[in-house]
């Protein structure tokens, strides 16, 4: 009678491990050993005969931030037009942004946010914020046609803002 009770006491255990465990405050996404703490974002598009990339990444440990951006069109490549720009954001900014990625309700997002249908836009774009900690890795992709949750966009304009973008945004 008594190993029944320790194995259902046992069963109990495992059932609140099971649930609790979704509310933990850790990085979603696959392993990536070794892989330094950073955040990236890149977008893309194309408008009126031209295209665009940028690309923001910002170090965990140093806070150190880089935006590289250019433009592309016909005999124009983006190694022509690039430009780099660096600097460091503030530590608390820093730590801000990655905390909040670790929230259950950041969790929650879905890793592609995608267009229903065949039909194209005119002027394609797409975004990508990958997020790299606790030697996880984690990337959410989205393209133009579709509405993104508001904590995504609010968690992209703060972190361009942490880069010295003249930019309102609401917190995050």
């Amino acid at each position: 009678m008594e190993s029944r009770q320790v194995h259902r006491l046992g069963l109990i255990c495992l059932l609140i491990f099971v649930v609790a465990c979704p509310q933990s405050e850790v990085l979603v996404g696959v392993p990536d050993p070794g892989a330094p703490a950073r955040i990236a974002f890149e977008e893309r598009g194309f408008a009126g005969g031209h295209g665009f990339r940028t690309k923001l990444t910002l170090d965990s440990a140093t806070a150190v931030y880089t935006v590289e951006t250019c433009t592309e069109s016909v005999g124009v490549a983006c190694d022509d037009t690039k430009q780099v720009r660096t600097g460091t954001a503030q530590a608390e900014v820093r730590d801000q942004l990655f905390r909040r990625t670790s929230m259950r309700d950041f969790r929650l997002l879905r890793a592609e946010y995608r267009r229903e249908g065949s039909v194209l836009p005119p002027d394609p774009y797409d975004a990508e914020l990958t997020i790299t900690a606790g030697e996880r890795t984690r990337t959410i992709e989205w393209e133009k046609g579709v509405e993104v949750p508001a904590l995504l966009g609010a968690y992209v304009c703060n972190l361009r803002a942490a880069t010295g973008e003249l930019i309102l945004c609401l917190a995050i």
